[in-house]
C-alpha cells in the first residue's frame, strides 16, 4: 500500500439517497470527518433509467387507489426522484454541523454502479451503506453496487452494515497487515485499533478494516466494513 493511502483522509464522500441506512452511513461518515478533521461531501446518483421513464412515451403508472392510469404519469416519476434528492440533500445538511470542514452536496446522473465508482475513485475515503444479508449465500450477500466498488474501487472503502451507535470502534484481524496501516490512520493511532482473532468478535457497533482480497470472504461479519485499497 502506497504512503498516499494510509494517510487520514482529507475528503470524505458520502453516497445517501435518503434510505435509513444511507442516513446511517451519512451520520457515520460525518463521524469519521469530525474526528480526523476531513472534508465531508454528500452525493445523490440520478438513476438514468428512472430518469428515462418520466420521458418515455409508452410508460404509464396506474393508481393503486383508483385502479385506473394516472393521467399526469411523467410528472409523477419526475416528482418523486425530485422529492427523493431533496430528502437526500436535507438528510446531508442535517450531519453537517458536526463536521469542522462541510462540503457540498452533489448530484450525478447515469447508472448508479457506475457514478458511485467514479466519485469512490476520486475521493480519500468513500462512505455508502450496504444492504447485506446475514442470511444469504455468501456470493449473494454483497449487493451488485458493493460488489462493484469492491472490485474496482482504488481508494479506502467504508461500507456501512448499521448505525455505528457507539461511535468508531476499529479492528483489523491479526495477521492481515494490508489493512494495519489504514486501520491506525483512521483510528488516529495504533494504541486506538483492536486485534481480533475472529471476525464474530467485531461486534454490532465496529469498523472491521480488511485487505481487498479478504472482504469477499468476511462480508458474512456482523459489522461495518472498511476495505483498504489494492496495494
Amino acid at each position: 500500500m502506497s504512503a498516499a493511502a494510509v494517510l487520514p483522509p482529507r475528503r470524505i464522500v458520502v453516497a445517501i439517497d435518503a434510505s435509513p441506512l444511507s442516513l446511517a452511513a451519512a451520520a457515520s461518515a460525518a463521524a469519521i470527518a469530525r474526528r480526523l478533521g476531513s472534508v465531508l461531501e454528500g452525493l445523490f446518483v440520478e438513476d438514468v433509467n428512472l430518469a428515462r421513464l418520466a420521458d418515455h412515451p409508452e410508460v404509464t403508472v396506474v393508481s393503486i387507489l383508483h385502479a385506473r392510469h394516472h393521467p399526469e404519469y411523467h410528472y409523477v416519476i419526475g416528482q418523486a426522484l425530485r422529492l427523493q434528492q431533496t430528502a437526500a440533500r436535507h438528510a446531508f445538511e442535517a450531519v453537517t454541523p458536526l463536521c469542522p470542514l462541510p462540503g457540498g452536496f452533489h448530484v450525478r446522473r447515469g447508472r448508479v454502479a457506475v457514478e458511485m465508482l467514479a466519485a469512490a475513485n476520486e475521493c480519500d475515503l468513500f462512505v455508502a451503506g450496504w444492504h447485506g444479508d446475514e442470511t444469504a449465500a455468501q456470493d449473494a450477500a454483497f449487493g451488485s453496487i458493493a460488489r462493484a466498488l469492491i472490485d474496482a474501487c482504488r481508494r479506502p472503502l467504508l461500507l456501512v452494515r448499521r448505525p455505528l451507535d457507539d461511535g468508531l470502534r476499529v479492528a483489523v484481524l491479526r495477521g492481515d497487515d494490508a489493512a494495519l496501516a489504514l486501520a491506525e490512520a483512521v483510528a488516529g493511532a495504533a494504541d486506538d485499533v483492536d486485534r481480533l482473532i475472529h471476525p464474530d468478535d467485531a461486534g454490532t457497533s465496529r469498523v472491521l478494516v480488511v485487505s481487498r482480497d479478504r472482504a469477499v470472504e468476511l462480508q458474512g461479519a456482523p459489522c461495518s466494513l472498511l476495505v483498504a485499497p489494492p496495494t
